[in-house]
């Protein structure tokens, strides 16, 4: 589990996971990548990213796509940096799977599964749309 707080919002922000040769996994079929405009805060500001190898039903979960080892990657920049002492702070700590729950903030919104099915369309139709052949 990631969490990041945030005391100024940046102008873009995104995380994403990757194989070990830095190569992006399959976001057109997977919740593999998530930007500023697909996440949710909670209700203090933080924003909480799960990263799992299945659903666990909670916002902002990051799918492995059955990968093991890999990276991630939160990006952000603005437009004018603030000072260094309002950059983003993030924290990371391995959770148990059945522990998930647990440890994410009661206001933590839980997702359907039907849910997850409508975001895959929207990112199957987003990837055709930016790779089209003209």
């Amino acid at each position: 589990m990631l969490e990041c707080e945030l005391s100024q919002m940046p102008s873009f922000m995104g995380f994403h996971l990757s194989n070990l040769w830095g190569e992006s996994l399959d976001f057109e079929s997977y919740q593999s990548n998530l930007n500023v405009h697909m996440m949710e805060q909670d209700v203090d500001g933080t924003y909480h990213w799960v990263v799992a190898h299945r659903d666990p039903g909670m916002l902002n979960w990051v799918d492995t796509t059955g990968l093991d080892h890999g990276y991630l990657t939160i990006r952000w920049s603005y437009s004018t940096p603030p000072p260094k002492e309002n950059w983003p702070t993030l924290k990371v700590r391995k959770v148990a799977f059945d522990a998930i729950g647990d440890t994410l903030p009661d206001s933590t919104r839980q997702v359907a599964t039907g849910e997850w099915a409508e975001n895959i369309l929207m990112r199957h139709r987003h990837v055709q749309r930016r790779y089209r052949q003209y």
